[in-house]
């Protein structure tokens, strides 16, 4: 049985990944860096393993398929963690190559994804959506993530409708604002491309790892009604 992990090399997925695995799951992270992949591997190299993709990417949603009939295991939980918030920029100046990338990765990779992985999911399986405020909130310069979390939540909400038959729940939960990569990225911008950029450089941040525990327990102790039925803020979660 398996730990699907997306975006494992990093920030939550990558304490999601250490947290299951000190607890004797098996994990399969997946990401594009694969040196971040190898670095949270080498923690626990018996219960890890990895495979360098790109989820946005139709040829490697084949190749994670591929890794699951070669390797005669299930999926117990699939957690997507895995997104890009670039472009961030004013609408005016947003790059159609960069939203579509965003795009990609943030909506049609879980989509077709979880699609291509279907006949590995076990009966009473989960999917965890890691969703944001963004998808609630409209946030000036941030118009292509907005969309995309808008969008996953809808997913989330589809896939319970779609997936009943199989015995599969899907939820959502806000992280808020986590120590993470994107966050770095978000304040690394100009006022220019984010006027509100100094209110992000002031707030403070949770841990990954602080977040991955609070994720940990949602995700696996909350019952079935609760788990479907909202988008769930992290500090919720007790």
């Amino acid at each position: 049985m398996k730990v699907v992990i997306t975006g494992g090399g990093t920030g939550i997925g990558k304490y999601l990944a250490l947290k299951f695995a000190s607890l004797g799951e098996k994990i399969l992270i997946l990401g594009r860096r694969k040196e971040k992949l190898e670095e949270v591997q080498s923690k626990y190299k018996d219960n890890i393993d990895y495979l360098s993709v790109d989820i946005g990417n139709e040829e490697d949603w084949k190749k994670v398929k591929e890794y699951f009939e070669n390797n005669n295991t299930k999926i117990k939980y699939f957690i997507n963690s895995a997104a890009v918030i670039e472009p961030i920029n004013k609408f005016r100046e947003i790059n159609k190559d960069a939203f579509d990338k965003l795009m990609n990765i943030n909506v049609s990779g879980p989509i077709f994804l979880i699609k291509e992985l279907i006949p590995y999911f076990i009966k009473g399986s989960r999917v965890l959506n890691i969703s944001s405020g963004a998808a609630h909130t409209p946030i000036i310069s941030w118009l292509p993530y907005c969309i995309s979390k808008a969008a996953l939540w809808m997913v989330t909400q589809c896939l319970n409708t779609e997936l009943k038959s199989y015995g599969i729940k899907c939820g959502s939960i806000m992280p808020g604002v986590v120590d993470t990569d994107m966050q770095a990225t978000i304040r690394s911008k100009t006022e220019n491309e984010f006027p509100n950029v100094e209110n992000f450089r002031n707030m403070n941040l949770a841990s990954s790892e602080e977040v991955a525990e609070k994720i940990y327990k949602f995700l696996t102790s909350y019952e079935d009604e609760e788990f479907v039925s909202k988008d769930w803020n992290v500090r919720e979660v007790k």
